[in-house]
């Protein structure tokens, strides 16, 4: 007879990895000139986004900006299972399954700067990267990978600035506080030895509920303006390592529930993420009608090269014969995500100098997941985009900004995954039926929305 606790915990632990590394994936950088400008707003943004993007900017304009801006996601992925892959024989499951969670409440932000005309400023923001929940069929083709997923992530930014007094050059830092958090649910395969693959009734619905209330980072930036219509930018975005705890659950499914229970639920998953690099170039126009900006943004994500999980009190408990009772031990998940890069193009057009203003750009970017490691839980595709938008100075301190962004995602068909479910009832664990094989594909909707006033020098 299998040792059902060996299994039980080797496939709890898989929970930690899908879910810890599958928080990271971001979208553009937040903010709605950000948004409209197809992410091309590294160099000089004019607005307090600069605090948290490029905070050397926050010299562009003396005086005091404040703004709050709230966005919206519109997620459309989806993943058809390979035909008769292992989960799907002889079971009553979707070959199909797409994200069914509609937009939830939009998250708002605010930031803020004051810079004076002799080339100081500071600067303080909180917000929260343009992030997606997703919500698949709790009986679909992708259970084994996740079921849920509600990621949080606030992060607290404290920012200075200082013109030099050649080439133009400034400097810019912030520090950050990030908090980090996790909640994710997806079904565990309990059942072998006792049935076939994919045997929905040996289930075993596993959720996490875990957070990282501060873990420290910073922002360095430089730009310089050698001639007066270029101004050139860096930016390092210091990578930081989450160390979070909470609460695990697990509820065996209807062929397990008599046999199989647990107590304890306290749970602390550590996993890093990514430095971040960006760099552009913008031109701008002498009568400073308008401006052209190239960026380029790298993400460091092969940094997360595993997943730590530990419990100081849960332990399995079976009443199969010739099973024994026992304490989770510490694992570590090794993962392979690859490190990813985007590409923009954008700028921005006065229609009505001091009035109103038109955005617009377009961008391609990497994925961070390898095509044998994709799954619904690390779902990332190659995508390009477009954003537009427009910012409206309907008063002499107050300005409206909206902007809007289409992002198609190249599908990708795998038809051979890494991605396996382990049977842990074997010494050492072997990997059987593949997980993730078939099509994956998507498009987004993003939309933000701001307002600001500032007292300018």
């Amino acid at each position: 007879m299998m040792i059902l606790r060996q299994c039980v915990a080797g496939l709890l632990c898989m929970l930690w990895g899908i879910s810890a590394h599958a928080a990271g994936f971001w979208n553009l950088e937040r903010g709605a000139s950000t948004l409209g400008r197809g992410g091309a707003n590294i160099a000089s943004p004019d607005d307090p986004t600069a605090v948290y993007i490029n905070p050397s900017a926050m010299l562009t304009k003396p005086g005091f900006q404040m703004m709050i801006d709230t966005n919206n996601v519109f997620d459309l992925r989806s993943y058809t299972a390979e035909e008769n892959s292992a989960p799907l024989n002889g079971n009553q499951i979707s070959q199909s399954s797409s994200n069914t969670w509609q937009p939830y409440i939009p998250s708002p932000g605010f930031a803020a700067s004051y810079a004076t005309k002799n080339g100081f400023a500071v600067g303080a923001a909180v917000y929260g990267p343009l992030q997606v929940y997703r919500e698949w069929d709790a009986k679909g083709s992708q259970r084994y990978n996740e079921i849920t997923f509600k990621p949080l992530q606030i992060n607290y930014v404290l920012s200075a600035a200082y013109a030099l007094p050649w080439w133009g050059l400034r400097m810019g830092i912030s520090g950050m506080l990030a908090t980090n958090k996790v909640d994710t649910k997806l079904r565990l395969h309990g059942g072998f030895g006792l049935t076939g693959p994919g045997d929905p009734r040996y289930d075993i619905e596993t959720s996490l509920d875990a957070i990282d209330t501060v873990s420290p980072s910073g922002i360095f930036s430089l730009s310089a303006a050698p001639v007066k219509w270029l101004r050139v930018s860096g930016v390092f975005q210091l990578g930081y390592d989450v160390n979070a705890t909470g609460t695990a659950t697990l509820t065996p499914q209807s062929s397990l529930s008599p046999v199989l229970s647990n107590t304890g639920d306290h749970a602390r998953v550590k996993f890093s993420m990514p430095h971040v690099v960006r760099a552009s170039a913008m031109y701008i126009d002498p009568q400073n009608r308008f401006d052209v900006e190239l960026a380029w943004v790298w993400e460091n994500w092969s940094r997360m090269k595993g997943v730590h999980f530990s419990s100081d009190n849960i332990v399995l408990h079976t009443t199969l014969e010739g099973t024994i009772d026992g304490p989770l031990q510490p694992i570590y998940l090794k993962y392979n995500l690859q490190d990813a890069w985007s590409l923009r193009l954008g700028g921005r057009y006065d229609v009505l100098p001091g009035v109103v203003r038109l955005r617009g750009g377009i961008f391609y970017e990497t994925s961070a997941a390898r095509n044998n490691y994709l799954s619904a839980a690390t779902f990332d595709l190659p995508k390009l985009g477009v954003g537009m938008g427009v910012r409206w100075d309907f008063w002499k301190h107050m300005w409206f900004d909206a902007a809007v962004s289409y992002a198609y995602w190249f599908s990708k068909k795998v038809t051979d995954t890494d991605v396996r479910v382990s049977n842990y009832a074997e010494n050492p664990p072997t990997e059987v039926w593949q997980t993730a094989n078939g099509t994956y594909s998507n498009q987004q909707i993003m939309i933000l929305l701001a307002l600001g006033f500032s007292w300018l020098s």
